[in-house]
């Protein structure tokens, strides 16, 4: 498979931006899992030498994002049905910690920030724009969720999630035929969130995580 295009770095390329192009075009389903990324290729494509590529490659390699077979080369991580389950079980452990904080202590910012995006989801979904519009959505009410926590190092960790929930929720367009669905589902959690039982929040964010996985082994079901 040919490699995608990139856009050339106009402007000196440090290692950080490289990183941060080959991160956006993985998340963005521009590689495909599994695809091998050719270090003389991309350099050409970025306009830079081959040396902060081999750099960039390797920090995503530790990111988890590539993977390096000896004597063959550099791919793009393929998520397994596990790997997605072990994301799902260390996202419920960040959101659940975050949505019990703001039930107990209800913030009307963020309940506006939150019913923002949800309205935006609405929107996307209406007016067919791409799936990726929606993912996008779908990660920012998380994100503003877990940031109402207000901890660094909570952020930090949940940052390092973003990248591989996106490749996972990249793979479920066809299993929402019904892509208003999405909206609805974050209106319960954020109705959930406001009403303040902790123990229906539990729930609710176990229900929205499994969701995603039924709907993946739906998926599976129909293909085989």
């Amino acid at each position: 498979m040919s490699e995608p295009v990139l856009e050339p770095i106009l402007i000196d390329g440090t290692v950080e931006t490289i990183v941060n192009r080959l991160r956006d075009a993985i998340e963005k389903g521009a590689f495909s899992p599994g695809q091998q990324l050719r270090e003389t290729g991309l350099a050409q494509q970025l306009n830079v030498s081959r040396s902060p590529v081999r750099e960039a490659m390797q920090r995503l390699i530790q990111e988890g994002l590539l993977y390096r077979v000896r004597n063959r080369g550099v791919f793009v991580v393929e998520l397994s049905e596990a790997d997605m389950d072990d994301i799902s079980v260390a996202r419920q452990a960040v959101e659940k910690t975050a949505a019990k904080e703001l039930a107990r202590n209800p913030r009307k910012q963020i309940f506006d920030e939150l019913h923002r995006v949800i309205v935006e989801m609405k929107a996307a979904s209406e007016s067919g724009r791409p799936w990726s519009d929606l993912v996008d959505l779908d990660l920012e009410f998380h994100t503003v969720l877990v940031g109402s926590l207000g901890s660094k190092r909570l952020m930090a960790f949940y940052q390092t999630l973003l990248t591989e929930t996106r490749m996972s929720l990249m793979m479920l367009e066809d299993a929402y035929p019904h892509p208003e669905e999405i909206a609805a589902e974050h209106r319960q959690l954020l109705l959930t969130v406001k009403g303040g039982n902790l123990g229906d929040l539990d729930d609710q964010i176990k229900q929205h995580m499994d969701h995603s996985a039924q709907r993946r082994q739906s998926m599976g079901n129909r293909a085989s």
